[in-house]
């Protein structure tokens, strides 16, 4: 039950960021593109502050989240939430599968976005970040229980993440 919650938490506020960034960052393009800059701009600076706080605040979700669903997934994999915290089985899960170890680099990722998010810089990394972070999320989701190849149900769960966002 705290796996699935905390997955679903990390979940949205991935979206939440991705989505964000991109409408940030796209929509003065195309706005521009045709005509309508000033209105682009507009947009993009009405959004910007509505979501300053909110970023702050999902800076602090994504990261506890994702190490709450790790914690949460290790319990599961093991006999008990004290398995959890014993060191040598937390190494032994995440070494020993391309899953922990795709879930070592998501905590890692999520701690990145956190840090850019809070300190309110380069929103165009961030995007590649979070769009990477979704990538994670895709590899250690559904998509990841077909059998061979895995490329293909991995991309295709990436797009609709990234759609999903939008």
């Amino acid at each position: 039950m705290v796996h699935t919650i905390a997955q679903w938490i990390m979940l949205l506020t991935a979206l939440l960021i991705v989505g964000s960034l991109l409408f940030r960052i796209i929509v003065p393009r195309v706005l521009s593109i045709q005509g309508h800059a000033d209105l682009g701009h507009m947009l993009v600076e009405w959004e910007a502050i509505r979501w300053d706080e909110m970023e702050r605040l999902l800076a602090v979700v994504l990261p506890a989240s994702t190490i709450v669903a790790t914690i949460a997934t290790i319990a599961s994999a093991g006999s008990s939430w004290v398995s959890a915290f014993s060191p040598s089985f937390i190494w032994d899960f995440i070494a020993s599968t391309p899953a922990g170890i795709a879930t070592l680099v998501k905590i890692i990722i999520s701690l990145i976005i956190a840090g850019v998010l809070f300190l309110h810089r380069a929103r165009n990394v961030t995007l590649g970040v979070g769009l990477f972070f979704l990538v994670l999320v895709a590899f250690t989701g559904h998509a990841r229980a077909v059998d061979q190849p895995l490329f293909i149900p991995i991309v295709l769960d990436w797009i609709h993440l990234v759609a999903a966002s939008v």
